[in-house]
């Protein structure tokens, strides 16, 4: 049962994600960023030894252009201030407090880690891949253009765009 209740959440989460990258490759882009973001808050609270530690140390360094990048373009895209004080990992205090300590005992962390660091390797492709990705190569933006610009009606009126999806109608709007 517990099998099939995982595998029923994988396909889940595998819908979520494919409805979010239909929606506009921005959307799934950001998913990208926050789902990269947790596994680094769980991997940051469970790297206890000091080749753990150094595990991550390496892994931040070798990403920390794209890590950069996702704090940035977040700025960027949700008009916010950055603070002063803020920290300048991806991984805020409040995303490690969030992450419930695994007991060694109980759970094989060190297997789950790896897993991860598979995961965030796996996010860190995508994400490279979609920074490449331009409104000018969205087929979907140019229909949606082309039809406000040729339709006599909503040439002329405001119109509304229904999108399930803050990041979708963001990035219309800009």
């Amino acid at each position: 049962m517990a099998e099939n209740q995982q595998k029923a959440l994988v396909a889940l989460i595998r819908t979520q994600f494919l409805k979010r990258f239909e929606s506009s490759a921005l959307a799934f882009e950001l998913s990208c960023d926050r789902l990269l973001g947790k596994l680094l808050a769980w991997v940051t609270k469970h790297s206890d030894s000091p080749a753990e530690k150094r595990r991550l140390e390496i892994w931040k360094e070798k990403h920390g252009d794209l890590i950069g990048f996702i704090r940035q373009q977040q700025l960027d895209l949700w008009g916010e201030e950055e603070d002063e004080d803020a920290d300048e990992d991806v991984v805020s205090e409040e995303m490690l407090a969030s992450v419930d300590q695994l007991s060694r005992e109980d759970f094989k962390v060190e297997e789950i880690l790896a897993d991860s660091y598979e995961d965030m390797n796996q996010l860190v492709d995508f994400l490279v891949e979609l920074r490449k990705f331009e409104p000018a190569h969205d087929d979907k933006l140019k229909a949606l253009i082309r039809l406000l610009e040729k339709d006599p009606v909503l040439k002329k009126h405001k119109v509304l765009v229904f999108s399930e999806y803050a990041e979708t109608a963001r990035y219309l709007k800009k």
